[in-house]
């Protein structure tokens, strides 16, 4: 139950965080601004320190995601022990990938800026959006493959298995499409708080079982 609550404040926290990171998102780089590397360059000039905490974020963001599907696997892999193990692994290697992206900010972004280097801004924003798009591939499959589990189960609340399900299939499609990552991270703004009040109220059917 402790790895319960620990996922539980970790989702809760992902919530924050998507709430702060969308803010941040929107300010620094405005709808396909990021895709021209002069305006990244820009961007990043004219608000260093917010570029910088938007990528601690999201660093933290890959530590809970991470986080979240262990406590979803602790309460879930006695009612679905084949389908947890993919959740991890699915969520394990998108939480890497947004980790490895998020890096990439903090370390090679202000080199690139110092020495106003266009091409290596353009390699830094290919780089990024591939590993951002294909973490939230890979962690759209874990949400969808909870939301598959949860509804099988009834381990969950059916309203927020879909909402799951949903978000898990908006991640899954993005592919780089602005208008459905903000729509994915809106949604997500509900669906992860929602998701660790349940992991922190409620027991799983297993744990309430008669002995």
């Amino acid at each position: 139950m402790r790895l319960q609550k620990l996922g539980g404040f970790a989702s809760i926290g992902i919530g924050c965080i998507l709430v702060i990171g969308t803010v941040l998102h929107l300010r620094i780089w405005p709808p396909n601004g990021g895709e021209d590397p002069a305006k990244y360059l820009e961007a990043i000039d004219a608000s260093p320190i917010e570029a910088f905490i938007y990528n601690l974020l999201s660093v933290l963001g890959s530590i809970a995601i991470v986080l979240v599907v262990l406590a979803v696997r602790d309460r879930m892999e006695k009612m679905a022990p084949n389908l947890m193990r993919i959740v991890v692994i699915c969520g394990s290697i998108g939480g890497a990938l947004w980790l490895t992206a998020s890096f990439t900010g903090i370390a090679g972004v202000p080199e690139i800026l110092n020495a106003k280097d266009l091409s290596a801004s353009m390699v830094v924003v290919a780089f990024t959006e591939g590993l951002l798009g294909a973490s939230e591939h890979a962690m759209g499959w874990a949400l969808l493959l909870i939301c598959w589990a949860a509804l099988r189960n009834k381990d969950l609340p059916k309203s927020l298995s879909l909402v799951l399900g949903i978000k898990g299939i908006l991640m899954i499609v993005t592919f780089g499409m602005f208008p459905l990552q903000l729509a994915g991270a809106l949604l997500g703004v509900f669906a992860y708080p929602w998701l660790g009040i349940a992991l922190l109220r409620s027991k799983s059917r297993v744990y309430e079982q008669p002995k």
